[in-house]
């Protein structure tokens, strides 16, 4: 703490790390991503008795690509009061044949695109994010916008190239013994990635950001109900469309074709493709004790159609879990 009004946070070393208000991943840093090892940099400020303001910093090697060491950089504005947020990001991955990371971008202030543009020999993947929340009553309401990619002219066949962008919106609502949440994501098809592979989102091959990766549209309903204090069930309706291009799909360019030109233009249908469309419907009963002591009871219904793509390839089952967590304390008093 330095003073009353300002807290500030340093960690280093291998841990997870997570930004964004989904409940189902996140777009910029998901809750899913491995633990990087990496440097991270918080500090928040009271600047006056309703507002307050957060910036956050981190620097990550991430694993190695044959002899390409892989980096990543990020840094965070927050605004917030008791009701509403707003926050802006950036991140950047990027490569280095034999040498480590820029010192440049250890300059958590400077605007990681504007650098490159600058350059020269500044080479690295880009992306940013809007996040917007506000709170009334029992309610909230939160987005999450993200911006790899976008074409702004139209000269060479290179502006064809189809926008990289993501959304992510939410709502949820707490009564006295009930919860309802409903989220919805879309990501278009190449976000996260450029034509070269090592500057991609991943880190030990899981997305950095959104878990199901990019050419997907996604919408989920979860609704919990408390029959005593430490007892819920939960039902939820999960609903996935999943593109083509998915995350692992190599880099294409069609635009780059003989047939297509600046005249004919160029653009893909959302999800791209053959659509596998999959439908969850699951249903849990849970008795927690505390964050670390759970139990739970559930059953899942799955039907996939187009399965891996394969027009009218169907699959469905039924699954049933039993999952638990409890953790052992132990405590001893010595006395002489």
């Amino acid at each position: 703490k330095m003073g009353s009004a300002s807290d500030m946070a340093i960690q280093i070393g291998r841990f997870y790390s997570q930004l964004g208000p989904g409940r189902h991943g996140q777009l910029l840093l998901g809750a899913n991503t491995r633990p990087m090892d990496q440097f991270a940099l918080s500090l928040e400020q009271e600047i006056s008795n309703e507002l307050s303001a957060k910036f956050y910093f981190q620097t990550s090697a991430l694993d190695k690509i044959g002899s390409d060491n892989r980096f990543m950089s990020l840094h965070r504005f927050e605004l917030s009061n008791s009701s509403w947020y707003v926050a802006l990001s950036e991140a950047l991955t990027y490569t280095r044949d034999t040498q480590g990371i820029d010192l440049v971008y250890l300059n958590p202030f400077i605007f990681y695109h504007l650098e490159q543009l600058n350059g020269p020999d500044l080479l690295g993947n880009t992306i940013g994010t809007l996040e917007i929340g506000y709170k009334w009553n029992t309610n909230h309401i939160y987005s999450e916008i993200l911006i790899d990619d976008v074409q702004f002219d139209n000269e060479v066949k290179g502006d064809l190239e189809p926008n990289e962008v993501g959304g992510l919106l939410g709502y949820e609502y707490a009564g006295d013994s009930y919860y309802l949440s409903i989220e919805g994501v879309a990501l278009t098809n190449r976000t996260y990635k450029t034509p070269n592979p090592s500057e991609w989102f991943l880190h030990r091959n899981m997305p950095i950001g959104y878990e199901l990766g990019s050419d997907v549209g996604r919408l989920n309903v979860l609704s919990r109900y408390y029959l005593r204090e430490k007892w819920h069930v939960d039902t939820e309706i999960d609903l996935i469309w999943q593109g083509e291009g998915h995350f692992l799909k190599a880099w294409d360019a069609p635009w780059e074709n003989d047939t297509i030109t600046i005249e004919t233009g160029y653009s893909e249908a959302f999800p791209t493709g053959i659509v596998e469309k999959s439908v969850i419907l699951s249903a849990e009963v849970m008795r927690h004790w505390n964050r670390e002591r759970w139990i739970s009871l559930g059953v899942s219904y799955k039907s996939i159609n187009n399965v891996d793509h394969f027009q009218d390839e169907k699959d469905s089952g039924l699954k049933f879990h039993l999952s638990a967590s409890w953790t052992l304390e132990y405590k001893a008093i010595f006395e002489q």
